[in-house]
């Protein structure tokens, strides 16, 4: 992985002061100085220092794991000089160190997990794992409703790459679900515009294992129980000693 996400990963710092810090020589891989960002890491076999200290990404002692509704209009990440809001305000005292795991673009609304477990963090935003992340779109315009569940299940190319939900059904009247195995920004939105639709609501209800709880509010976070911490645990396991595969959508024309 690249240096910058490492450092975040072991929550020593954002994004922004992972990049201050490597630029300004702080930063050391196995003893040599190292000044590029993205200068690529082995978590297991390279020793990462910052000003002398060594830094690991956090085994499971002491980790943290939520789900957070994020609210439309809301920016998913913990700083944004741009934004007016972001997730950093609903981050309750006692879960500092926390960090997003993956994005929702602004207009966007659902599930978010929320953890300083970096190994969780790698699988879940990393593209080569091919986590599925399931969304409910509404939308108004474009084709008849059956017609747009077939285009979206045969899959078709943006400009950025391909389109292909692994999964598509509607769920009511112009609302569909859908999964996805990798993300674009605002890849759903600009697939529904090609076909001549408009999205008027994006709800991510499930990333992997963890579902939105149907009575969590806009705003609202939650710890997963005991129950979700193993299965998303599992999950990450298998998904690291088996990355998916996905070679098979780059086949769409």
């Amino acid at each position: 992985m690249r240096l910058k996400r490492f450092l975040q990963l072991a929550g020593v710092a954002s994004r922004r002061k992972a990049d201050q810090w490597i630029q300004q020589g702080r930063v050391r891989v196995n003893d040599r100085v190292v000044q590029e960002p993205w200068f690529q890491v082995d978590p297991e076999r390279d020793v990462i220092t910052v000003d002398g200290r060594v830094v690991q990404i956090p085994d499971s002692a002491g980790q943290l794991y939520f789900k957070f509704y994020k609210p439309r209009g809301v920016v998913s990440t913990m700083e944004d000089r741009h934004a007016e809001r972001t997730i950093q305000e609903f981050i309750p005292p006692d879960a500092k160190g926390v960090h997003p795991v993956g994005r929702l673009d602004r207009d966007s609304e659902g599930l978010m997990i929320l953890t300083n477990d970096g190994q969780v963090t790698y699988v879940l935003t990393h593209p080569r794992f091919g986590v599925p992340k399931t969304y409910v779109v509404t939308y108004e315009g474009g084709l008849p409703q059956e017609e747009m569940v077939r285009r979206l299940h045969e899959g078709f190319m943006l400009h950025d790459g391909p389109f292909r939900p692994t999964a598509v059904e509607i769920v009511g009247e112009r609302t569909i679900r859908l999964t996805l195995t990798e993300g674009r920004k605002r890849e759903i939105r600009r697939a529904f515009r090609k076909l001549g639709a408009e999205v008027t609501r994006l709800v991510r209800v499930q990333i992997g294992p963890i579902s939105l709880d149907p009575d969590l509010s806009p705003g609202e976070l939650r710890p997963l129980s005991p129950s979700e911490i193993q299965a998303l645990r599992a999950f990450v396991q298998r998904a690291r000693s088996s990355p998916s595969s996905e070679g098979g959508l780059s086949k769409i024309r």
